[in-house]
């Protein structure tokens, strides 16, 4: 990817207003340009099952879902904001592609009936329980940039799990919404991005000052 900066952690770079790399591992589906509704491109799976839509310049950027069947009702949505850096999306979609080639259905797995299982790598990396509302789970990075809120018994919470970073603000905030019956290992593959160390090449005129402040590497590009 051309850029002339390196963001670290990648959760700080924010968008780049596009979505190359959450596209990239499923390059090979099916495309579906579309002129009308919410989303202006649809990628699917062969067998339509798994349904990536991208809205372009809505907030609620990326619509992800996973069905039993093709005509059917998603069991599981993904929500993913304009603020949110593809290369963590890139991440769900990587292992939706894999799940799908395996033939084993495992994209529509009961989720874990332990919380803990789908924010492994986070635990891993050092993420620490925070002070959380009644029936949830909060867990936030080192360097309380980045979090996760997990709902375990409120009923008034639509999502299941929440990864967000950045501080809060329409033009800051990301988020990465699951509802309650995302498999866990799709989340935690998620989450597993938010850690990994690579950092998110981007051109500087579309950073975001208040994140570039919060950002611990700035890396001007060798190009």
């Amino acid at each position: 990817m051309d850029a002339d900066v390196y963001v670290t952690p990648r959760y700080l770079a924010g968008s780049p207003g596009y979505g190359d790399a959450g596209f990239a591992p499923v390059a090979h589906w099916p495309h579906h340009h579309l002129d009308e509704g919410p989303h202006q491109l649809v990628v699917t799976s062969p067998d339509h099952r798994i349904r990536i839509g991208w809205a372009g310049d809505d907030y609620d950027l990326w619509t992800i879902s996973a069905a039993p069947h093709a005509v059917s009702g998603p069991q599981w949505t993904a929500i993913v904001n304009q603020n949110t850096p593809p290369e963590l999306v890139a991440a769900l979609t990587a292992t939706l592609a894999q799940d799908w080639a395996a033939g084993q259905d495992r994209f529509l797995a009961a989720p874990s009936v332990y919380w803990a299982d789908s924010v492994a790598p986070l635990a891993a990396a050092g993420w620490e329980r925070t002070g959380a509302e009644l029936g949830t789970v909060e867990l936030a990075a080192p360097d309380g940039n980045a979090g996760v809120c997990i709902n375990i018994s409120r009923r008034d919470l639509e999502h299941g799990t929440q990864l967000w970073a950045s501080p809060p603000g329409w033009g800051t905030r990301a988020e990465i919404t699951f509802t309650p019956r995302t498999p866990s290992h799709l989340i935690a593959a998620t989450a597993a991005a938010f850690t990994d160390p690579t950092p998110a090449a981007r051109w500087r005129e579309s950073l975001n000052p208040e994140l570039t402040a919060r950002a611990n590497g700035l890396r001007e590009s060798d190009r």
